[in-house]
């Protein structure tokens, strides 16, 4: 249920704007139900929330979980290969992290455990986690690229089509929420700007040029965000990694458990070194 929790803002603002527009009788006849799908919604999810306990000491990690049927696993430390925190940024005015236990017995898509906690719970497992003997151990080398390095990154590793699909969403999403209008706006924006930057070249060309130019202009932005403040540091036991601003990850790696390490380098990349 939390992958979609930031999705029920569509229908409580599709609800708060039909109340607007129409008044409350319009609001009564669709937007109560979605209120009530929000409201259902907010309270599984709480109580998920609410029945997931932990434990987590030298020997691995202990957790129960389960609304109806209570079920309990364990996870020995050293089984753990991967122990990540991630702070997204809807949920950084809460306060809360997703932490993330993996191990090599599950595909990586796929997560032992998750789980969300504090910023201070989520420290203290950092902490907890970052002394323990099976990865603790002196730094032997420290990376952070600098800034320039990291927008050239995003230069080139950009893709207009990633880009595209995200505009795409935004303003599908925005238009449902706030009505036709706003498509409308933003399509004779589209060709205003498509017929002015026509010179010499006809306007199918040039809007098709625009939405190119603008995909690939948010992908860049959001690689930037994803790639900002990245830190690389290689512990005698560990590897970790972290870094970001939309979502801030770090992530500690055990030695023992990386198999391979694959190094990929574009033409472009190569001539900056």
């Amino acid at each position: 249920l939390y992958r979609y929790i930031f999705l029920l803002i569509i229908p409580v603002a599709r609800g708060f704007f039909t109340g607007l527009t129409g008044g409350f009788a319009a609001w009564l006849s669709g937007a109560w139900l979605d209120v009530l799908i929000v409201v259902a919604i907010i309270s599984l999810a709480y109580l998920k929330w609410d029945n997931f306990k932990y434990y987590m000491d030298i020997h691995g990690v202990y957790y129960t979980y389960g609304i109806f049927f209570k079920r309990a696993g364990f996870i020995p430390s050293q089984k753990i290969s991967t122990f990540a925190v991630m702070k997204p940024f809807w949920l950084r005015p809460l306060r809360v992290s997703k932490v993330r236990v993996d191990t090599i017995a599950l595909p990586p898509q796929k997560a032992d455990l998750e789980f969300f906690v504090s910023f201070d719970q989520a420290d203290r497992l950092q902490d907890f986690f970052n002394t323990s003997p099976l990865t603790q151990g002196k730094v032997l080398c420290q990376y952070r690229p600098s800034i320039m390095g990291v927008v050239f990154l995003s230069l080139f590793t950009s893709n207009s089509f990633i880009g595209i699909v995200l505009m795409a969403t935004f303003i599908s999403q925005m238009g449902q929420i706030l009505g036709r209008q706003f498509n409308d706006f933003v399509f004779y924006t589209f060709e205003e700007l498509s017929r002015l930057l026509a010179i010499g070249i006809p306007p199918i060309a040039a809007g098709a040029a625009l939405i190119l130019v603008a995909g690939w202009l948010i992908a860049f932005c959001f690689n930037l965000l994803q790639t900002k403040n990245l830190c690389t540091r290689r512990t005698q036991h560990g590897l970790q990694i972290g870094g970001g601003v939309i979502t801030q990850k770090y992530y500690e790696l055990r030695i023992s458990d990386i198999s391979f390490v694959d190094i990929r380098q574009s033409l472009l990349t190569k001539l900056f070194r």
